[in-house]
């Protein structure tokens, strides 16, 4: 009788077991989730424009056979997790459906809007400068430039099909759901470790649809936190306390988006910037012919500047931007006040929170907004405080990061002041010709470069002791090329900065013909500050103030993640 009751028990156990496999394996659901995936590569690929097959088609040209064969898997192993996703989707709970519905809609809204403006997925840096405080009209114009219809498609016929499907509430675990959603961190991590050997294959991973690139950027973005949380600056030795404070006033100015073949003291038809170019003919401004920033995207490119770390030390996998000395140390050590004006953010975002103990006196958008009706006039709001500065006391290094010409370019100048028309007003690149772009950019330049150097460089030719270094975070694409992207891409356009000095100090000479790169700035500025050769900590580039450097044959840039990517061969 026992082994009849063992035997039947273990019956009906195989039996449940079966019947719970018929509700996990729902066919209907599992065609329809065959379906809904592939619509979904479709839908990416020829009305998103995500270029999957252009991907896989330069690593088959750039790459050996080996590594596209598993790069060809990989993609085919995203597909799968992107099919479990909506397969478990559809057999669970309503409530589990309402999670995943919002979630799937906040992935698609964001990815897309990305690909949408900048022609790519989101990526660890993007998520750093959306939480950094920057003001109500910039946040405004990038969600509309974001936002697109594109995204709703997928979001409602996923909406529609999860609640249309299967409405018999199953009894499969939520735990199923939130497995796939594990399984899909899991793989990506072991993905992205695998293709980050260098030996292997090359420095990134395959490129991934929306749903895998959000998990690649919360894996990348957490790891990218939580290493650099907490990392300390290094400390400067081996100098005492200076005697006798500093004669100069050293003003250090990084314009935003500034691109120098559009001004017109770089030869220029339009004459945007007229008055740069008098004070070039008088000998009061001495340039650098041909200069372009480390990085195509401003945080990256600030990090670079506050450290004079150069592109040959990237990729940065070791955080040293967040440990290096920055260029506050080194002038607090030998005795200067500290400033940054920010024109563009409400919370520090040069380097660390940290970083702001060395710095004396900060003020940010916020502050020089109060000041006046319209954020186009921030710059010069900042000029004059700057003005009052290097008039009442000696000895200050000022770093200042003007709000200047970022797109929308509309938002840099008011309407009167355009010079060249048409313009346009739109926050959406794919709905701007390139002549309107090209005024609009041009009339912004006119209105806040020159008007902005018009108030402070008077003030800074007063005095010999004066000294004020001029570049800008990095260029601008003006739907130039295949991109509609204007920055934080990879094209030659995107590293086109000016490069100048202005100052009455006769002494003082820029070696005009070098081929400079944002790298020599830390030198130069650390020349300027008489800081002694036996305390810098590192060998940084040339100074663009010794006659003697010898010109780099080629030059090299980076995209806007310091941590991973290849540099560009710009010359």
């Amino acid at each position: 009788m026992l082994k009849k009751h063992i035997k039947k028990l273990h019956k009906d156990r195989v039996v449940d077991y079966f019947r719970s496999k018929e509700k996990i394996i729902n066919w209907k659901c599992f065609w329809i989730s065959l379906i809904i995936t592939t619509a979904f590569y479709f839908w990416e690929i020829f009305i998103i424009k995500v270029p999957h097959v252009e991907w896989l088609q330069h690593a088959f040209e750039r790459y050996n056979l080996k590594y596209f064969i598993v790069l060809l898997f990989t993609y085919l192993f995203f597909y799968f997790l992107t099919f479990l996703y909506f397969y478990t989707t559809f057999i669970s709970s309503t409530k589990v459906k309402v999670f995943s519905l919002i979630f799937f809609a906040v992935i698609i809204l964001g990815q897309y809007g990305y690909v949408n403006a900048l022609n790519r997925f989101v990526n660890p840096v993007d998520l750093e400068i959306a939480f950094l405080g920057t003001d109500l009209t910039v946040k405004r114009d990038a969600i509309i430039a974001y936002l697109s219809w594109k995204s709703l498609v997928p979001i409602l016929v996923f909406g529609c099909v999860a609640f249309t499907r299967n409405k018999k509430e199953t009894k499969i675990s939520p735990f199923l759901f939130f497995g796939v959603l594990l399984l899909n961190l899991i793989i990506i991590i072991g993905a992205t470790l695998v293709f980050n050997k260098p030996k292997l294959f090359i420095k990134d991973i395959p490129r991934l649809n929306a749903i895998n690139a959000f998990f690649y950027t919360t894996y990348k973005a957490t790891v990218y936190f939580v290493t650099s949380y907490g990392i300390k600056r290094e400390n400067l030795a081996g100098l005492r306390e200076p005697v006798f404070k500093p004669k100069k006033n050293i003003i250090f100015i990084i314009d935003e988006s500034l691109r120098a073949r559009n001004m017109s003291l770089y030869g220029y038809e339009r004459e945007t910037t007229p008055y740069l170019k008098q004070l070039y003919k008088e000998n009061n401004l001495k340039k650098i012919k041909s200069a372009i920033a480390g990085t195509t995207c401003s945080v990256s490119s600030g990090n670079l500047l506050f450290t004079g770390m150069s592109i040959d030390e990237l990729p940065d996998t070791e955080f040293n931007v967040f440990k290096r000395p920055t260029i506050e140390q080194y002038a607090k050590k030998v005795g200067y006040k500290t400033y940054f004006l920010d024109g563009q953010m409400n919370s520090y975002w040069r380097g660390t929170s940290d970083d702001i103990k060395y710095t004396d006196y900060w003020k940010s958008n916020k502050d020089f907004g109060k000041k006046v009706k319209n954020q186009y006039n921030i710059d010069f709001e900042i000029a004059k405080q700057t003005v009052e500065i290097i008039k009442s006391s000696k000895g200050n290094f000022i770093w200042i990061w003007k709000r200047g010409v970022h797109f929308p370019y509309h938002d840099d100048f008011p309407n009167n002041q355009a010079f060249w028309k048409p313009i346009s007003n739109s926050v959406r690149l794919d709905s701007i010709t390139k002549n309107q772009l090209l005024n609009t950019y041009d009339n912004a330049i006119k209105y806040n470069v020159d008007k902005f150097l018009e108030i402070l460089a008077p003030e800074v030719l007063a005095d010999s002791n004066n000294v004020l270094i001029y570049s800008s975070d990095h260029g601008q694409n003006l739907l130039e090329g295949q991109s509609i992207v204007t920055h934080c891409s990879s094209s030659k356009n995107e590293v086109d900065v000016p490069l100048f000095m202005i100052t009455s100090d006769n002494s003082l000479n820029l070696n005009s013909n070098y081929k400079a790169t944002h790298a020599n700035i830390f030198p130069t500025l650390l020349d300027l500050m008489n800081v002694p050769k036996y305390i810098r900590k590192y060998k940084y580039a040339d100074s663009l103030l010794d006659v003697n450097a010898k010109h780099p044959e080629t030059r090299f840039y980076w995209g806007m993640d310091l941590t991973s990517g290849e540099k560009h061969q710009y010359d």
